[in-house]
């Protein structure tokens, strides 16, 4: 089975009988965001004429996506009849592939975990030994339901970059050792006997923030996980790039005589920013470490390592709460860069670690953006999503299929 392509959202097309045809997704995703919204609403909100909606409706119905879950009086008139999804309708599961660990989750119409599993692996497998373990954990999900196979829209997989996602290939995914050119979608298809998309984990984790309402304007999510990414939106919709590769922020160099990159280039901002490099800054600093030639690296003891320091600043040690400070503060002025570069309206710091950096790295990002903000009349807003973790990610990951549902 040949990986499959897709669009990350779901635009309103132009009127005419190909608009009918494609706005299946656009209009089933406004119904879902908006519960209880009625025909004329829909109209109006997609610029389509009273005709094509209802006849874009009647197929949802039809097709028991969608159903009339009661009335509106809206004064003189007949009542308009209120519209629902039936979230037991479509299904998808979603995957946060990460470097130690992958959570893997069902998903319905939505947006709910029905059900879920996590797996932990003490070093990276290889792509035939993932595809085996996803499949596994797959099947398990779904034995429990066998009615939930044929309503299953497909499986998306959410993990580090550079990955293609038009070609569901694996290019080359930082600290993922021995990864190259493999084709886990395609892999991991033949074996679960649904189609499987890929994309990257800071992707995953935008539409994850952006599900159930999308922001307007230009927004960035700078994620905090094994290593540093970010992704963006143009008014709601993902940003890739001519290939597939936008959002490698952790891999832009701000220091040519930097520490060395798991990417092989020197200086990049994950080499200053990220939890290997608090847990190397605070080593070289006290001496547990005496030489910085080593890539700068997530291994199996970082999270360990981190945990200590973060615990050592809690109780006042000042190197370990100036390591997480700096590092922080590199972070802060790199987010600063981007929205200098790109306009940006709202940068939402994400990821599963930022809990185990602690508010002193917090404290360093803050100040390091702030410093570097110097137009109060343009200046982004920065806030924080600790709770952005696998199973949000495994979920965006989902909806890159639950987004289609209607075509």
């Amino acid at each position: 089975m040949k990986p499959i392509t897709y669009d990350l959202g779901s635009p309103v097309p132009s009127r005419g009988e190909s608009a009918r045809t494609n706005a299946g997704p656009a209009v089933l995703n406004l119904i879902r965001r908006h519960d209880g919204v009625s025909r004329t609403e829909l109209a109006r909100r997609t610029n389509m004429s009273a005709q094509a909606i209802s006849k874009i409706v009647a197929r949802l119905v039809d097709e028991g996506l969608v159903w009339e879950s009661g009335t509106q009086s809206v004064g003189v008139g007949k009542a308009r009849t209120r519209l629902s999804i039936i979230p037991q309708s479509r299904f998808a599961l979603g995957i946060h592939l990460d470097r130690s660990e992958a959570f893997v989750c069902l998903v319905n119409l939505a947006g709910d975990v029905q059900s879920s599993t996590q797996l932990e692996y003490p070093s990276v497998p290889s792509g035939p030994e993932t595809v085996a373990l996803l499949s596994l954990a797959v099947n398990g999900l779904l034995e429990t339901d066998e009615a939930i196979r044929p309503r299953l829209a497909g499986c998306g997989i959410g993990m580090a970059g550079p990955v293609d996602h038009r070609t569901g290939i694996a290019t080359a995914p930082n600290n993922f050792a021995g990864w190259r050119d493999i084709p886990l979608a395609s892999m991991l298809s033949e074996k679960i006997g649904i189609p499987v998309a890929i994309d990257k984990e800071t992707n995953m984790a935008m539409l994850s923030e952006h599900w159930q309402a999308p922001r307007k304007g230009w927004n960035v999510v700078i994620y905090v996980g094994t290593g540093i990414g970010a992704a963006w939106t143009i008014d709601g919709e993902v940003y890739r790039g001519s290939h597939s590769d936008a959002g490698e922020f952790g891999h832009t160099v701000i220091d040519l005589d930097g520490p060395l990159c798991v990417c092989g280039r020197h200086g990049c901002v994950e080499v200053f920013t990220s939890p290997a490099a608090v847990v190397q800054k605070y080593d070289l600093a006290t001496g547990k470490s005496d030489s910085s030639s080593k890539p700068v690296a997530w291994n199996s003891q970082t999270t360990a390592q981190l945990a200590e320091i973060a615990g050592l600043a809690r109780r006042g040690d000042a190197q370990a709460r100036a390591s997480l400070y700096e590092s922080g503060y590199y972070l802060g002025i790199s987010a600063a860069n981007l929205v200098t570069l790109l306009d940006i309206d709202n940068v939402t710091l994400a990821g599963p670690m930022l809990e185990a950096v602690g508010p002193h790295y917090l404290l360093g990002v803050e100040d390091g953006f702030l410093i570097t903000e110097t137009d109060p009349q343009r200046s982004a807003q920065i806030s924080v999503s600790p709770d952005l973790h696998s199973e949000r990610i495994a979920s965006g990951a989902a909806f890159l299929f639950l987004n289609r549902v209607g075509t």
